[in-house]
């Protein structure tokens, strides 16, 4: 029976000896593990031992980062809209409650929009941003999962 720690949470991965030098997810983190093969002492000093690591858990926390980015953005301009038909609102209404215009009022009128258009602008501006980096990170999962791909192919390569 082979016993080895994951690279990851350290957590004990028990396997038959039947699954040396394969790949082995860990039940705790989900990591894939290679259980190595025994070396003996001549050709350890031969060959260069290869770390093992995987992306596995990378992966997998930048997907949930993608979709908490993408549902802020989303609740950031709902809040634009609302902050700024609320901002519009508030600053109308000491002008429709009244019968005449006076500067105050007008003002209020003014400062209302004007304060409408600058929230809505930067919540606007925010969410686009949240948009931009959820997209950077979707990206960069593709890129780690080809990485994955290569880094199992180059695996498969070593041990022929």
């Amino acid at each position: 029976m082979l016993n080895y720690p994951c690279v990851q949470c350290d957590q004990k991965i028990t396997a038959p000896d039947s699954l040396r030098g394969r790949e082995i997810p860990c039940q705790n983190c989900g990591t894939i593990n290679v259980l190595e093969r025994p070396q003996t002492p001549a050709s350890s000093q031969d060959t260069p031992k290869t770390p093992s690591f995987s992306l596995g858990p990378i992966i997998h926390d930048q997907s949930a980062s993608v979709k908490s980015l993408h549902d802020l953005s989303d609740l950031l301009l709902l809040f634009a809209y609302v902050l700024g038909l609320l901002l519009i609102g508030a600053g109308f209404t000491p002008y429709l409650l009244s019968q005449g215009a006076d500067k105050y009022q007008i003002f209020c009128a003014i400062a209302g929009t004007l304060a409408a258009i600058f929230m809505f602008i930067t919540f606007k501006f925010l969410s686009g941003l949240l948009q931009a980096v959820s997209q950077q990170i979707a990206g960069q999962i593709i890129v780690q999962e080809q990485l994955k791909d290569i880094l199992m192919l180059l695996r498969e390569e070593r041990d022929l």
